[in-house]
């Protein structure tokens, strides 16, 4: 063993889970140095709060990639172990000043850049007249690419003063909930990384923040985007890096005035390659609604992908109509409020109509068949069968089948296509060309979830 040069032990600790490498350093002497070695250590993630050996890995480790925080709060404050992502979880029983110091500490040693926030139940967020110290400290923040809130907000309830602005903008990628609690914070973190971001994710119910459209259509490298209808929308439109787009309709009410101006924004953004319409959550007038899919059709030359979810049962064939003006969507995914999907309207879908469709998405479509999915294949004007017919490099994506309702329907006694199992929930791909002569592989690539079956004009 002594005779083994460090880069051949060093080799073999990375391979060995972290309670190993703390172990091999109490075996011998010679394994000491090595397992302390920067190369075993900085591609590791120590983000399962179950685990007892977060403080030994933090007091003897010279770096991680990853590190979850939640509690050990002293452990945090005295390492030396420099980190590339740091997870918080807020306790209530822990004030955020620890957790700002937390990030100060991690900002000294140089790695960190990427964040992430979480909040447990209960926990204090600060003083209710003042911005809590870590959302100060994180708009602050001039190291970080990364800064997330899964799913809780930070308190920010007057707005962050201009002395607490980066020093220089540093942030690719911010993710956090919008709302009426946090607006200031938001604007600070969009207003000092302006430079750089260039995903931002602002799902949420709050549709009157003041400034924030603004800020986002000053950003120069802006390209993904979700948020809500937010109020001057249509000025994102001239960013004309912004290529993905998902418009979150998340509110309980919507002015008039919030809608037109998305409606601009979808006439005036024709440089979009990817659009997702979401409306899932909100309670939007029937009139907004068919006023936001109409203006698609004024901007949709660049786009590629178009998602629309939750389609009122009248909105399917408009949207059907639409693709003429769509010459360039290779991929179209919808979900439908209805008890039966409107097959004819999906027979419109044919080369003339939509010449560069490669995917059609049902999603969660189980229940919008009459009885099985199995039965779509073989009966009915505007079956599968008929569809890809007409659309021989088409794949009709359908996600969560349902079972058969009857358990043996006519179509399931018939005993075909037994490569799908009908009742199984997951994805069923369906197309009738052969896979081997394909402009779109990535739809025969079948993970465990995926059952493909090649269909034809006259099942088997």
């Amino acid at each position: 063993m002594e005779q083994l040069p460090d880069d051949v032990l060093v080799q073999v600790m990375q391979y060995l889970s972290v309670d190993d490498v703390l172990a091999c350093r109490l075996v011998c002497r010679r394994f000491e140095g090595p397992s302390m070695f920067r190369e075993v250590w900085h591609r590791r993630r120590l983000v399962d709060d179950q685990r007892p050996c977060v403080c030994a890995a933090l007091r003897l480790a010279p770096s991680l990639e990853a590190v979850l925080c939640s509690g050990h709060t002293s452990a945090f404050l005295a390492t030396h172990c420099a980190v590339a992502e740091l997870i918080l979880v807020v306790e209530k029983d822990i004030h955020p000043d620890m957790y700002a110091q937390v990030v100060h500490n991690q900002e000294a040693l140089g790695r960190l850049r990427r964040v992430e926030v979480r909040y447990a139940p209960g926990a204090q967020l600060g003083d209710r007249a003042d911005p809590d110290p870590l959302s100060v400290t994180l708009v602050r923040s001039s190291c970080l690419e990364s800064l997330v809130f899964p799913k809780h907000v930070p308190y920010a309830p007057s707005p962050i003063p201009h002395k607490h602005r980066p020093a220089r903008s540093s942030l690719k990628i911010f993710k956090c909930c919008l709302n009426e609690v946090n607006e200031y914070f938001v604007d600070a973190v969009l207003a000092g990384h302006a430079p750089t971001l260039e995903e931002v994710d602002l799902d949420g119910g709050f549709p009157f923040a003041l400034g924030t459209a603004k800020l986002l259509a000053s950003m120069p490298k802006l390209e993904r985007l979700k948020c809500d209808m937010i109020r001057d929308l249509e000025a994102v439109a001239a960013c004309k890096t912004l290529k993905d787009m998902t418009l979150c309709i998340a509110s309980d009410y919507y002015p008039y005035f919030l809608s037109e101006g998305a409606a601009e924004f979808l006439r005036r953004a024709n440089h979009l390659h990817t659009l997702s319409i979401d409306f899932n959550f909100g309670d939007i007038d029937s009139g907004d609604r068919s006023l936001l899919l109409g203006a698609l059709a004024s901007s949709g030359g660049s786009l590629e992908r178009l998602s629309v979810a939750l389609l009122d049962e009248d909105e399917l064939q408009p949207l059907i109509d639409m693709l003429p003006r769509l010459p360039a969507l290779r991929l179209l995914s919808i979900s439908v409020d209805c008890d039966l999907l409107d097959a004819e309207a999906l027979a419109g879908i044919t080369p003339a109509t939509a010449p560069a469709l490669r995917r059609l998405e049902l999603l969660e479509a189980g229940p919008q068949f009459c009885c099985c999915l199995h039965e779509w294949l073989h009966d009915g004007d505007g079956n599968a069968v008929k569809i890809l017919d007409a659309n021989p490099s088409l794949h009709i994506h359908i996600t969560e089948p349902i079972a058969c309702k009857r358990r043996r329907c006519d179509a399931c006694a018939q005993g075909c296509h037994r490569q799908a199992e009908w009742n199984e929930r997951g994805r069923l791909v369906l197309f009738a060309h052969d896979p081997d002569d394909c402009s779109s592989p990535e739809d025969h690539t079948a993970d465990s979830t995926w059952t493909c079956v090649q269909i034809r004009s006259t099942p088997d």
